[in-house]
């Protein structure tokens, strides 16, 4: 054999174990970094969402908190249950709760309890005049605005 074949057959065989070792560390490398950009760009994007959401709802809280702080709400509550005007208020707070409802079609519940923690107005007729204050919703709504865990509505 020729020594320019035997040269050239020694650095092909050097380039070809060289590119044995190269490719799987260049591989394994470029794998890794893809995977950490992919990993990087998943949690943003997790946090994005969390955000909105977290945006989503102190805007509805805020909705809440200004539905409760209105004057037919402070009337109806401030009126005796016999006076002949409290029909009247009652009807309109009614009015005004299945207003909000139409509205914002995410809210689907809304209870007005009086000092006693009895139900005076709500969308749901079944929770009137009943007294909801061992519930644990109402008994953090008591003390501020209060927003439960998120679950799947079955009434939708």
């Amino acid at each position: 054999m020729k020594i320019a074949n035997k040269i050239s057959l020694s650095f092909l065989i050097t380039a070809l174990i060289l590119t044995a070792i190269a490719a799987p560390i260049f591989y394994i490398t470029a794998k890794k970094n893809l995977e950490d950009r992919i990993y990087a760009h998943l949690r943003t994007t997790a946090q994005s969402r969390a955000n909105h959401i977290e945006t989503y709802f102190k805007g509805h809280k805020q909705t809440v908190e200004l539905l409760a702080q209105g004057a037919i709400f402070k009337e109806l509550l401030s009126t005796s249950k016999e006076a002949p005007e409290y029909k009247q208020k009652l009807e309109r707070v009614n009015k005004r709760i299945n207003n909000v409802i139409e509205v914002h079609k995410e809210i689907f519940k809304v209870c007005l309890l009086d000092k006693n923690e009895i139900v005076v107005a709500s969308t749901d007729k079944a929770c009137l005049e009943s007294n909801r204050c061992s519930k644990k919703t109402f008994l953090r709504a008591k003390e501020a605005s209060y927003i439960g865990s998120i679950h799947i509505c079955e009434l939708s």
